[in-house]
């Protein structure tokens, strides 16, 4: 037998072997790495930034103005204002507004809701934390009646009004985490709002971190495809998560339910698309890390701890990976500008009242998070990844333009008058725009930082346009450019013609991963590998002689077959059963590989 076959024979199987493993831990690394990011063209999501004009800024701060005094109540919004944020997160307390069954306290609520309004910002209710009275697990009839005369009383204020707190832990629902107990009472509280208010937007209680599965706790994935099992998705219009990061940054993209980290909030995601409401929005109702000050009393804290350089550090991360991956997610509500005092005379409550977590000192000092905070929320205004209203105030109009909640109606211009023409700036790799067509002749001009824009097509001056016509007057998102370089971009579009029928619905951004250059090229490659090893493999196949082939491994086994059988194959079993352990256990190499390319890694 010509040795050189057979060496190009098993250069060939191990080729492709390689190149199978690698194609499979390549595709398992980018996945891993990329999981959650956004980075086709996106769908709309309500009630994120773009969607809606008051979610011009997702920038939102947990507070207890409930507690304060009318000066400090006006100190502490207004360091709200001048940290930048547009929105407050606040509770309105059951038992503190109807402490005895029908005997109604609204001073505390009247206030402080009209200086959240007269310092110009955006709030969140959660209604929550039942009287006495009402019992634990609380009487949904009685919390619903609550509802209603919330909305009845200050729905001119309220938008969004968020049903209970923490629901899937068992604390806070009489010992034991109910989830049909909770879908009952949030359907008949969102009821009795929308009776009220049926402009109303309902979020659910915020699912709280935690691995467990009941039942006295329920992971937070876990529990909201119960509450889907009992049909309350119509209930709520938006999904509320804690993720907290705990001991690791937001760039640790570890997603499992074990791992409680900032990335969990996928958990929750992944839940909403299998079960079809991908359409809502995820507000992050308190995230944050928690850092201790010297001199503060520091008992062990349940949710790690960084220093404050730190802190700050991975809060302005946090952000800045939710505005690069994640378009559906809503407000950022920062854990807390102070926390709530379990007595308010004490100074400086202990950790377990979340000092670690404050964006201003026990003596109104702002810390580093909070600075950190304001520069991000005062930075350059630039739409980040998501969809984006066409009159979204982001975009500078000139000429002649109506807006409105449809988009951006073209003007039909008299003799002299300029071009109609919009631009925007963004941050992101990929752009398209959203536009109605019409049945008469009319075009759009693109440029793309004043170059024509890449992905449309030319006229005979150069010029890059997207067609306004259509007989059947179809909507379609006709991508303008992808795979920019990431960072800062500006598209301005001029019109020609195409008035009268709202021809700009939204803008569409992506900001890809920079691993995905990387990754197309590994593929490439390893495909290459893997197709070079298959024509040497069949080139030898032919000049390989079998029976020969046959003899050696007949010969081979006659030889191992004494003592060093059993040794050999005892070893075999062994590796077989540690690779089936990497592949079933729930952590281990070989589940980053996927499930099928585990179970190839074990084949092999």
């Amino acid at each position: 037998m010509k040795r050189r076959p057979l060496l190009v024979l098993v250069g060939g199987l191990i080729l492709v072997a390689i190149a199978g493993l690698g194609f499979a831990q390549w595709r398992a690394r980018y996945h891993f790495r990329t999981r959650g990011w956004t980075t086709d063209f996106p769908d709309p999501v309500a009630d994120t930034p773009g969607a809606l004009e008051t979610m011009a800024s997702r920038a939102c701060v947990n507070v207890s103005l409930d507690t304060l005094n009318p000066v400090a109540l006006d100190r502490a919004l207004g360091q709200v204002v001048d940290g930048g944020f547009a929105w407050v997160r606040q509770r309105i307390s059951w038992a503190q507004v109807e402490p005895r069954r029908g005997e109604w306290n609204w001073a505390t609520v009247d206030a402080w809701l009209p200086a959240v309004a007269a310092h110009g910002t955006e709030v969140l209710v959660v209604l929550e934390d039942a009287p006495d009275w009402a019992g634990s697990p609380p009487d949904p009839v009685a919390f619903a009646a609550f509802a209603s005369q919330v909305a009845r009383r200050y729905g001119d204020t309220i938008s969004y009004y968020q049903v209970w707190h923490n629901p899937n832990l068992g604390d806070y629902w009489g010992g034991r985490a109910d989830p049909f107990g909770y879908a009952d009472l949030l359907t008949r509280a969102a009821g009795a709002i929308r009776s009220i208010d049926p402009d109303a937007r309902i979020v659910l209680g915020s699912l709280a971190p935690t691995a467990e599965l009941g039942e006295r706790n329920y992971a937070e994935d876990v529990f909201l495809g119960m509450l889907y099992e009992t049909g309350a998705e119509d209930a709520f219009d938006v999904v509320a998560a804690q993720p907290f990061g705990f001991d690791t940054g937001p760039e640790d993209r570890r997603v499992t339910r074990e791992v409680l980290n900032f990335s969990r909030v996928l958990l929750i995601r992944e839940a909403m698309v299998v079960w079809g409401d991908s359409h809502k929005a995820i507000w992050m109702a308190n995230f944050g890390w928690n850092a201790m000050v010297d001199g503060w009393p520091s008992p062990p804290s349940i949710w790690g701890e960084v220093d404050p350089q730190t802190q700050a550090h991975y809060t302005r991360e946090a952000v800045a990976r939710v505005e690069r991956e994640w378009p559906w997610v809503g407000l950022l509500c920062i854990t807390g500008l102070q926390p709530r005092p379990a007595q308010i005379d004490r100074a400086v409550p202990d950790a377990q009242e979340h000092w670690g977590f404050a964006l201003v000192g026990p003596e109104g000092q702002p810390r580093e998070v909070y600075n950190a905070l304001q520069a991000w929320a005062r930075g350059p205004r630039r739409a980040q990844a998501g969809v984006h209203r066409a009159d979204t105030d982001l975009a500078r109009f000139t000429g002649l333009w109506t807006l409105g909640p449809k988009g951006a109606d073209i003007g039909e211009p008299s003799d002299g008058d300029p071009p109609s023409g919009v631009a925007l700036a963004f941050e992101g790799t990929d752009v398209a725009l959203t536009v109605r067509r019409g049945p008469y002749r009319a075009f759009l001009y693109v440029t793309i930082n004043g170059a024509p824009a890449p992905a449309l097509p030319r006229d005979r001056a150069g010029r890059a346009y997207l067609v306004l016509y259509d007989p059947l007057a179809a909507m379609a998102t006709v991508p303008l450019a992808e795979g920019l370089t990431a960072g800062s971009h500006t598209v301005e579009v001029v019109a020609e013609r195409g008035w009268g029928q709202w021809a700009l619905a939204d803008w569409r951004i992506v900001n890809s991963p920079p691993e995905r250059a990387t990754y197309r090229w590994g593929l490439a490659a390893l495909i290459s590998f893997g197709l070079l090893g298959l024509l040497g493999v069949g080139w030898a196949a032919p000049r390989v002689s079998w029976g020969r082939v046959g003899a050696a491994a007949r010969s081979f086994q006659e030889r191992i077959a004494g003592g060093i059988a059993a040794p050999l194959s005892f070893l075999i079993a062994a590796v077989t059963l540690f690779a089936a352990w990497q592949v079933w256990a729930s952590a281990g190499f070989y589940r980053r590989l996927g499930d099928h390319g585990s179970i190839v890694a074990l084949a092999l």
